[in-house]
């Protein structure tokens, strides 16, 4: 008897070292905390994405003297028809007062390691003029948040610099799909993410007049590890066995 419960827990240990880990993609949907987000909050969780049991804190930090629009951020807040503006996470800032000193720190930390984040961006444009503009919607990944395996922007309304930067080149017009810009992370497992918004580029003038970009769903890659009930429950049922005549009957 004593020799079946020892093969039987050398199973266990076999069959959790074993124990497969699995990956599923989330989307951290801002339509699902329109009711949940106060217009003008800078600060926000949002918690159990698509039923994960996993949260997700947005911080926006304003540097410098510049300021939000009235009840910005918000989610949703100023709907604009048939437009993917409508459900993002809408950054709208009332001014900079310099564009090098003042920008804006987003900052997403989840409460369990993710990868392969997603970051979509809408409506990264600059504002009118000829050789200087009112203003240039500038994206920028800075340490100690991490930088994008991959940036693309919308040719012919902004650029992207290498993997560091998106920044606008064409007016599109104010809460519109156009100007898109996608971030794309690793496989690298991290809670932290963010990125810098600002008017810092050479074709804004030097004190920037309102602007905006929005924020849309984010999708990531977590990690599903089988409940430890599943295999302790072989076990048990292992050693129920062991008090069987068929056991027994073998002698060991």
């Amino acid at each position: 008897m004593y020799r079946s419960i020892q093969k039987l827990s050398l199973i266990l240990l076999l069959l959790m070292s074993s124990t497969r880990l699995f990956a599923a993609v989330a989307t951290l949907d801002w339509s699902d905390y329109v009711a949940d987000w106060s217009p003008g909050a800078t600060s926000f969780t949002a918690t159990n994405i698509s039923g994960t049991g996993i949260n997700a804190t947005i911080t926006l930090t304003m540097v410098g003297s510049g300021t939000f629009s009235t009840n910005y951020p918000a989610i949703g807040f100023a709907p604009i028809s048939d437009s993917l503006y409508n459900d993002d996470l809408q950054i709208n800032v009332n001014s900079f007062t310099s564009k090098t000193a003042d920008s804006v720190n987003v900052s997403i930390v989840f409460s369990k390691p993710v990868s392969n984040v997603v970051l979509p961006f809408h409506d990264v444009d600059r504002g009118a003029g000829t050789s200087t503009y009112t203003f240039v919607d500038v994206i920028t990944f800075l340490p100690p948040s991490p930088s994008p395996v991959s940036l693309t922007g919308t040719p012919g309304n902004n650029q992207t610099s290498g993997t560091f930067q998106v920044y606008g080149t064409k007016s599109t017009g104010d809460h519109t799909d156009a100007g898109n810009a996608t971030a794309t992370f690793g496989s690298a497992q991290l809670t932290s993410y963010g990125f810098n918004y600002s008017s810092n580029n050479t074709k804004s003038q030097a004190d920037p007049t309102a602007q905006a970009i929005g924020l849309g769903d984010i999708t990531f890659t977590y990690t599903i590890v089988p409940e430890a009930g599943n295999v302790a429950g072989l076990f048990l049922v292992g050693m129920a066995l062991c008090y069987s005549r068929k056991w027994l009957s073998k002698g060991v």
